[in-house]
């Protein structure tokens, strides 16, 4: 089980420009999680060096506030906290409500209150691909407080991802939320600001982190139980997205058909809405999911014939041109 205050020093890392990304799962997150320790024992910052309320102050409290804050929150907290912090006092981290348009209030608007909007029912597809370009460009190109305030704005799906994949986990949940968490940001350094669906493709990277982790436990569990003992795993075997997750690693989905398929399929978009961002007519992913669905359903039967879940696609799409 991962010490709480390496949960917090992970958040940290996130935070800290000028450490050098790293790679490995567990081992990227316990390796940062000594150098927090030991960054600690060797300097305690002075809390008199930093104006109240000013950006400074901010950092300085979200590197030292260890006690009843950080010490007893997940990771997924923790990002919220550092979130609410960074979006607290005069100089609150904002976007340019006039810049973005599409509604929004011609003034700076707090990422706070900028996420309540976006939430809204009201809350138009135009706005919310506008604003997530916008926060991608700033994770991946402006000061690190921007990737925190990314991360702020995707806490409502990544609890959702996390608190799924959950379900009957028998591990340690908090690997299992900082493993979301973890393929959130990573994807959020490289992914395209202009590839459209940004909200949603960057949870889908969370939720399949995730599920390689669960994925890994299962294939442990089963090397070390006799097989004469052994039980079907609880009821998220046949979870969805560890179900995708899987058909990718065995190579009998893509990565872009298991995404479309866990967009349209699990989170309810839209075909049409979705092709223009993977360079598709409406027919043309159709076709896609429809042939990805079949070679699933294959995969998942051991080859035995059944309907596939898009038999109809096609028609819809030849009624749609």
């Amino acid at each position: 089980m991962r010490a709480v205050s390496g949960r917090a020093g992970w958040l940290e890392g996130v935070i800290n420009a000028d450490r050098p990304p790293q790679r490995g799962g567990h081992a990227r997150r316990r390796a940062t999680m000594a150098s927090h320790t030991t960054r600690r024992r060797k300097h305690q910052p002075d809390h008199t060096t930093a104006p109240p309320g000013t950006a400074a102050a901010r950092d300085l409290a979200l590197a030292t506030n260890t006690g009843s804050t950080w010490a007893s929150l997940s990771v997924l907290d923790a990002a919220e906290q550092a979130f609410q912090l960074l979006c607290a006092g005069p100089g609150p981290l904002a976007v340019e409500g006039a810049e973005l348009g599409h509604g929004l209030p011609e003034r700076p608007v707090p990422l706070t209150e900028l996420r309540r909007l976006l939430l809204a029912p009201g809350a138009t597809h135009a706005l919310r691909e506008r604003v997530w370009a916008h926060l991608v460009r700033s994770a991946q190109t402006s000061k690190p407080a921007w990737m925190v305030g990314t991360v702020g704005m995707a806490l409502p799906g990544l609890r959702a991802a996390a608190g799924h994949l959950a379900f009957g986990y028998t591990g340690e949940v908090e690997d299992l939320d900082a493993e979301v968490l973890a393929g959130f940001c990573d994807r959020l350094k490289t992914i395209d600001p202009d590839a459209g669906n940004l909200a949603a493709r960057l949870i889908w990277a969370a939720q399949r982190a995730g599920a390689r982790l669960r994925a890994k436990e299962w294939d442990g569990v089963a090397r070390m139980v006799p097989w004469r003992d052994a039980a079907m795993p609880t009821a998220p075997a046949r979870h969805p997205d560890l179900v995708l997750a899987t058909a990718v690693r065995e190579g009998i989905l893509t990565e872009r058909e298991a995404t479309i398929i866990g967009a349209t399929r699990l989170e309810g978009q839209r075909l049409r809405d979705l092709a223009p961002a993977f360079g598709l007519t409406y027919r043309q992913i159709c076709y896609l999911r429809e042939k990805a669905e079949q070679r699933l359903v294959a995969y998942l039967t051991d080859g035995r014939e059944q309907d596939s879940p898009a038999a109809g696609c096609e028609s819809d799409a030849r009624r749609a041109l």
